[in-house]
């Protein structure tokens, strides 16, 4: 196990270029990373060319779709698991595939969009919800692919749905964000968050939390849109916030991680971390992990953020968020080397890499 010390502000003034670049990436090619969701038994990943199903004990692969590349079909948001056994996942080639969990065999296809799935899909009971680079959210039967429902924002829509009770929470990059009605994709309210919103927004104690590019963290009344407060910034903030016993933790592009009580937005405790953090993190039992560019797991203690471990993924760099399930930490790798690393969630230990085979 590798632990880092943490870097000082002026060694990460580099890193601020990142979020250029990586507009710029997603706009001709799509997220540079691999998207990843989990069952009890199995990692779906969806990057490049496949979506391959991974065996979360030892890290091999048990199915790919397609079998053989498709020019022009590429994928990078992670899947949605449906209730009935389906992978849902969207493409570059604008279209949206369901798959079965077991087997990879595809059950229905959808290719209403008219741009590409940059953002995840997800799966409420028997609606799976599908953002649209064309601006368009859909709303699919599960069972066989149908459109019950289709929302057009005013703008693209980069980041996956937010599903709370009888509604619907998205972001745009037209910075706005919208609450719609579930049941009818009937808008409710919409508010201006001020940037471009690239990650879903996040429900906190009762309060609906937003990252948005260039503006402080953001919260807003889920039931009118109003804004309730924002917690100070020091540098862009790529994704939404985690939340945990009355604190909201989100990331900054330069590396600063902070806590900010969702009653009023006043951070609480900080630490900084050695480069950019672009995803989202992620909480288990007690512990926070977050994953920075330059490669580094970390490991850190709700509350006080004090660090429990650091791993270094060697010759990657990591910009999704990190995904837990059971004792496991996954994450995504822009590498020549592997494709996701499985780390011990206790002490950060790598238990299994994936690469697949050509």
């Amino acid at each position: 196990m590798s632990v880092f010390p943490l870097t000082p502000l002026r060694r990460l003034l580099p890193a601020l270029g990142f979020a250029s670049i990586a507009l710029a990436a997603c706009s001709s090619t799509g997220n540079p990373w691999p998207g990843i969701s989990t069952d009890a038994d199995r990692a779906y990943i969806a990057f490049g060319q496949a979506v391959h199903a991974v065996d979360l004990d030892n890290g091999q692969e048990v199915w790919r779709f397609p079998q053989e590349p498709v020019r022009n079909q590429l994928f990078y948001a992670a899947p949605a698991l449906t209730e009935s056994g389906l992978v849902v996942v969207g493409s570059y080639d604008n279209k949206v595939f369901a798959l079965e969990a077991a087997t990879g065999d595809l059950a229905w296809t959808f290719d209403g969009a008219q741009e590409r799935i940059v953002g995840a899909p997800v799966a409420d009971g028997e609606v799976v919800y599908v953002p649209s680079a064309d601006g368009a959210v859909f709303a699919l039967g599960t069972e066989d692919g149908e459109p019950v429902w289709t929302f057009t924002a005013d703008g693209h829509v980069w980041a996956s749905p937010l599903v709370v009770d009888d509604r619907i929470f998205i972001g745009s990059m037209s910075h706005m964000v919208y609450a719609l009605d579930r049941g009818t994709g009937h808008e409710l309210w919409s508010h201006d968050a001020g940037g471009a919103i690239v990650d879903s927004p996040s429900l906190v104690d009762g309060v609906l939390v937003v990252g948005a590019l260039g503006q402080p963290l953001t919260a807003l009344d889920p039931a009118t849109g109003e804004l309730r407060w924002t917690a100070e910034s020091e540098r862009w903030i790529w994704a939404s916030a985690a939340s945990q016993d009355g604190l909201a933790y989100f990331g900054e592009i330069g590396g600063r991680l902070a806590a900010a009580s969702v009653t009023d937005g006043t951070v609480l405790e900080e630490q900084q971390l050695e480069s950019a953090i672009t995803g989202r993190p992620a909480i288990a039992g007690e512990l926070l992990y977050v994953a920075t560019e330059t490669g580094t797991v970390h490991a850190l203690q709700l509350g006080d953020l004090g660090s429990e471990w650091a791993e270094l993924v060697p010759g990657s760099k990591l910009y999704g968020p990190p995904v837990v399930q059971g004792d496991l930490v996954l994450v995504g790798a822009v590498s020549r080397e592997l494709l996701v690393a499985a780390l011990d969630a206790g002490d950060g230990d790598v238990r299994w890499q994936f690469q697949p085979t050509k």
